[in-house]
């Protein structure tokens, strides 16, 4: 977030997962946010599980910023989330 001019910004936690299927069901659980690749979300997707916070999807790369559909959007969350769209977008 530093890198991207957004200062002031940090995790209660921190946590990572040495599989995507677990920071998967860590987010649908409301333990923050995830990116993964598309094609293993399209069924959470479509129970509405997951949503997916932004309507662009990046060329060339099959992943998506993900948060489960009652997460508080906090200020941090959202500011987190505009920065992966901007990245995104480069």
């Amino acid at each position: 977030m530093k890198e991207a001019g957004i200062e002031g910004l940090y995790p209660l936690r921190f946590q990572r997962f040495e599989h995507n299927y677990l920071s998967m069901q860590a987010v649908i659980d409301g333990l923050g946010i995830g990116i993964a690749e598309l094609p293993t979300l399209s069924h959470d997707l479509n129970k509405k599980r997951l949503q997916a916070p932004f309507q662009v999807q990046v060329t060339g790369s099959q992943y998506a910023a993900l948060a489960a559909p009652d997460v508080d959007k906090s200020l941090s969350l959202t500011l987190s989330l505009e920065w992966l769209e901007q990245e995104a977008l480069k």
